[in-house]
């Protein structure tokens, strides 16, 4: 979250839903159910092997987290105001518009 409101560049709202609740709405929403479904994602660290990643992705190139949660943001219409469209550095960020 702390990513989040730093990409937004301001606070925000924070809030939970129990497990049970989700368990409760995926019986009338396909969706939720597959959520709900997925939950052990949340509970548990996960990760993959470098060696197996370079393998499957040769040619990938890190984007810094910050850049990818701003542009996620940006192309859901979540920022607003100058400099944050997709391509916007994040501040402090080594790269310059």
């Amino acid at each position: 979250m702390d990513l989040i409101e730093r990409a937004a560049g301001r606070p925000l709202k924070r809030g939970g839903m129990p497990w049970f609740v989700l368990n409760i709405m995926g019986l009338f929403n396909p969706l939720i159910r597959e959520v709900a479904a997925m939950r052990y994602l949340w509970n548990r660290p996960h990760g993959i092997e470098a060696a197996e990643f370079d393998r499957v992705l040769p040619d990938f190139q890190p984007t810094e987290p910050i850049d990818a949660v701003r542009a996620s943001l940006s192309g859901c219409g979540q920022l607003h105001g100058p400099n944050t469209g997709p391509l916007a550095p994040a501040k402090g960020s080594a790269i310059t518009a």
